[in-house]
């Protein structure tokens, strides 16, 4: 199966990720354990797309292990990814939405990630259709890259920066 060493990568480093998010549930802490609603969403963010990029990008092997072919596991591993992406990507927006005005995340943000969203589910779809010849892997680690991606931000927006908004 092509692929396998970055696929392994990125398990790795999304294994880190969940890892750097038990430090911060740790470390951050807010006047009397509290966060703010946009702390507990990006929390969550970071969880679930470490965990979620974990599975998908061990996905292909247990594939691989039943006897799909690679074209096989390419298609069908996008068609996974790209549903829950569009799962994931609703009870998220459902999530932001539910955040009062005065909590909101920043808009360029939210709104740049659901356009690379929207971005990898097209591209996952059209792998999971046949558009790409022989079922690529490269659609299915962009979708993998989008949940690294995700991860890595809401992380990054965790981290308190005595000029950065809490937005």
């Amino acid at each position: 199966m092509t692929g396998e060493s970055a696929l392994l990568t990125t398990a790795e480093v999304a294994v880190a990720f969940a890892g750097f998010a038990s430090i911060v549930t740790a470390f951050r802490r807010r006047e009397h354990g509290e966060w703010t609603p946009q702390d507990v969403l990006r929390f969550q963010l970071m969880i679930t797309s470490s965990l979620s990029a974990v599975f998908f990008a061990l996905l292909p092997f247990a594939m691989s292990f039943f006897g799909a072919s690679e074209p096989g596991v390419w298609s069908y591993g996008s068609g996974a990814l790209a549903l829950y992406l569009v799962l994931a990507s609703a009870l998220v927006a459902r999530r932001t939405l539910s955040l009062t005005s005065g909590a909101a995340l920043n808009p360029y943000i939210s709104w740049s990630f659901l356009a690379c969203g929207i971005v990898a589910i097209a591209l996952l779809g059209l792998n999971t259709a046949g558009f790409f010849p022989n079922r690529e892997l490269g659609p299915y680690f962009v979708g993998l890259m989008y949940l690294l991606v995700l991860a890595g931000v809401s992380f990054a927006r965790m981290i308190p920066v005595g000029f950065q908004d809490d937005r």
